[in-house]
C-alpha cells in the first residue's frame, strides 16, 4: 500500500509541476533521462536507526511525511528524477536515481539534509548505504531508467 501512496504522490507532484511555470520546465527536462547506468550504480538506502521505543504508528507517520518530501523534492528540480521506496517493517528507504549516479551518496545526504529533517518531525538517526547493495534485495526492481532493464 506504501507503494502506491509513494508512487501516488509522485504522479500528483509532477501533475502540480506541469502547471507551474519554471517548476514545470525542470521537472519536464528532468523526466528526459538517457539511460548511462545500471540500477546498481544508481541505488541508496537509507537505514533507519529507530530509538527502540519508537512506536510502529510513529514510524509510520514519519514514513508518510517522508514520502510527501519525495514528491516535493522531485518537483523542486534540485535533484535528477528519481524513485524510492521502504518495506513494511519501515527499517529503510531506498532511492534510485536516475542520472549523476556517482553522487547518489551526496544527492541523498542533500535529500535528508534539505527536505527531511526540516520537514519530518522525528526524522529518525539514520545510515547511508550506496555500495554493495543487489537490485532486487527485498523483492523490489524498478525499470525505466537504466541501461541494464
Amino acid at each position: 500500500m506504501r507503494k502506491v501512496i509513494t508512487a501516488f504522490a509522485f504522479f500528483i507532484a509532477i501533475s502540480i509541476a506541469a502547471s507551474c511555470g519554471d517548476i514545470a520546465d525542470n521537472a519536464r527536462s528532468n523526466l528526459r533521462v538517457e539511460k548511462k547506468y545500471t540500477l546498481q550504480e544508481c541505488i541508496v538506502r537509507v537505514d533507519f536507526l529507530w530509538a527502540d521505543v519508537t512506536a510502529e504508528d510513529l514510524k509510520t507517520d514519519i514514513i508518510e511525511e517522508v514520502n510527501a518530501q519525495v514528491g516535493i523534492a522531485v518537483v523542486s528540480g534540485q535533484f535528477p528524477i528519481f524513485s524510492g521506496h521502504t518495506t513494511h517493517d519501515l527499517d529503510y528507504y531506498v532511492f534510485y536515481f536516475s542520472d549523476i549516479c556517482e553522487q547518489r551518496r551526496q544527492l541523498t545526504q542533500d535529500l535528508i539534509d534539505k527536505f527531511f529533517v526540516p520537514n519530518v518531525l522525528g526524522f529518525p538517526d539514520y545510515h547511508i548505504v550506496d555500495e554493495g547493495i543487489d537490485p532486487g534485495f527485498d523483492g523490489v526492481t524498478p525499470s525505466g531508467w537504466w541501461i541494464d532493464d
